[in-house]
């Protein structure tokens, strides 16, 4: 790091590494990972999120919510009175530390919109198919270049097969050709069904009344149109398999076999649907949202995260919003 210190570092609750991190890095900022920490409210909150389901929302809201300090210190209180938990010992251990967990104490703290240890966590499990506690210093060096060429092999290999040909993205928008020069296959699948969501949703301004701003989002039922971008990717994938799969023997029956028991399962999925039925990623019954918003306050917005698992309380609290 040419003896630069972080400006943000996010830790589990390990009592040892705080201090240490007090004791080296004082200008550093400490923040705990947020996964961990629903981890441990799972284990020792078992028997409130059994008790209240809305215990789970009311969690996360003192977590994720807040801009101003003094409506978390409401919200907090409003929540140990309601559930009675002015005497648990772990949330009160908790709250002496809210400054590094509450992202209503972070939001002028540089920190990438990372919350969590996830990523660190996910390069640790790739380096363990590789080193070794048991390896020496030159032996561990000598497996992490491994490790390295083979990263840059792999993506050497992406960017030839796209040096092979065009990615024909699914519309002819000027933003999807840039993507296609510029990401692999992969990453401009992503993109594109991403993308696809965006376009299809007509945001209307109806009211505004000094910094107040009143929206109609609109969300399209074009059915035909998922389905002609749900067949081109199909088609794509499955043209990349069927080539393959020709060129031995093994190959081309352990495809022919995969093949048969996918048409089954799709025959019987298909008798189990209705006549009619939308896809729920495509259309909304036409539904008609209004938004309302203050247009100069840029509030975080959560969403599904596709790059980590799911914790079991985090599984809860959607369960609490959706009923």
């Amino acid at each position: 790091m040419s003896g630069k210190k972080p400006k943000t570092i996010l830790t589990d609750q390990d009592a040892a590494m705080a201090k240490a991190l007090r004791s080296q890095w004082p200008e550093t900022y400490h923040r705990l990972c947020i996964w961990h920490m629903y981890q441990n409210a799972a284990k020792h909150l078992s028997s409130v999120f059994e008790r209240f389901r809305e215990f789970a929302h009311d969690f996360g809201n003192c977590i994720y919510e807040y801009d101003e300090e003094c409506e978390f210190i409401e919200a907090w209180g409003n929540m140990l009175g309601k559930y009675n938990l002015e005497n648990n010992e772990w949330l009160a251990q908790q709250f002496k530390v809210k400054e590094k967990w509450a992202l209503v104490y972070g939001r002028d703290t540089f920190c990438a919109n990372m919350t969590t240890t996830q990523r660190s966590e996910s390069m640790n499990n790739v380096l363990k198919k590789y080193v070794s506690y048991q390896h020496t210093m030159l032996r561990f060096l000598e497996h992490f270049e491994r490790l390295i060429d083979d990263r840059r092999y792999e993506e050497l290999k992406a960017d030839f097969r796209v040096s092979q040909g065009n990615l024909a993205p699914s519309l002819p928008i000027e933003i999807l050709n840039h993507a296609e020069n510029v990401y692999t296959p992969a990453v401009l699948r992503m993109f594109e069904v991403e993308f696809s969501k965006a376009y299809s949703c007509v945001m209307e301004l109806i009211t505004e009344l000094g910094v107040m701003r009143e929206y109609k989002l609109t969300l399209n039922d074009d059915h035909k149109a998922c389905l002609a971008l749900r067949y081109q990717d199909l088609s794509r994938s499955y043209t990349h398999i069927v080539t393959r799969a020709s060129v031995t023997e093994k190959a081309y029956k352990l495809a022919r076999d995969g093949f048969k028991r996918i048409s089954d399962d799709v025959d019987a999925c298909l008798e189990e649907d209705t006549v009619g039925r939308k896809e729920e990623n495509c259309t909304d019954d036409g539904i008609n949202t209004t938004i309302k918003g203050i247009k100069i306050n840029n509030r975080r917005i959560r969403g599904s995260s596709s790059t980590r698992p799911k914790n079991a309380l985090e599984k809860m609290r959607k369960k609490t919003k959706v009923s």
